[in-house]
């Protein structure tokens, strides 16, 4: 949710990390981005490899996949600050050996762009969402709902299209981790 929307295609590359009790989660995924609706949105796709790491036993990786619509409902300039409200919709697919995990999510990211519009930007979030998973398997099937919340900061080089995002997610459930991710985007103008 920068300043100004994207003008054309973008592409990123994201990290996502969570430990855990005997082990860690390691998600590597690439996608790319278009612009809807005159720019006030953009649609994306991605796909990637879950990698989990264990202290005992095997853990084998999958593939992994998802997609986001996000757009902006509200933007104000305030100086040289642009607060953004948005809502946004993702959904994610897993294929782990015997079985099948889906997940959604819906959510309203807030920002507040910080620098030029032509120059370097500084692009602190948070987005409250709700979200869903279901995971099946060997004839057997759960799911389940939560509230969670993500945020972190994004820096942006608007001259030259390149951006980097640290943040982090909480879904709010008994025992539940916190996931770490980083990423680099592209965009063209």
């Amino acid at each position: 949710m920068l300043s100004e929307p994207l003008a054309g295609i973008g592409a990123d590359v994201q990290w996502g990390h969570m430990s855990g009790d005997g082990g860690s989660l390691n998600t590597f995924t690439g996608g790319v981005t278009l612009p809807i609706a005159a720019g006030h949105g953009d649609v994306g796709i991605s796909a990637g490899y879950f990698k989990p790491s264990c202290d005992v036993g095997s853990c084998d990786g999958n593939f992994v996949a998802g997609g986001v619509v996000e757009g902006r409902v509200l933007q104000s300039q305030m100086q040289s600050a642009t607060f953004t409200l948005g809502l946004s919709g993702h959904v994610g697919f897993a294929k782990p050996s015997g079985g099948t995990i889906w997940s959604a999510s819906a959510g309203a990211p807030i920002s507040l762009a910080l620098g030029s519009k032509t120059g370097l930007q500084v692009v602190p979030f948070i987005t409250p969402s709700y979200g869903w998973g279901r995971a099946s398997g060997g004839g057997a099937s759960e799911s389940g709902s939560r509230l969670m919340v993500g945020g972190g900061i994004g820096l942006l080089s608007a001259s030259s299209g390149f951006g980097f995002n640290v943040g982090v997610q909480k879904v709010f459930i008994d025992g539940g981790k916190t996931v770490f991710g980083a990423g680099f985007s592209w965009s063209a103008h």
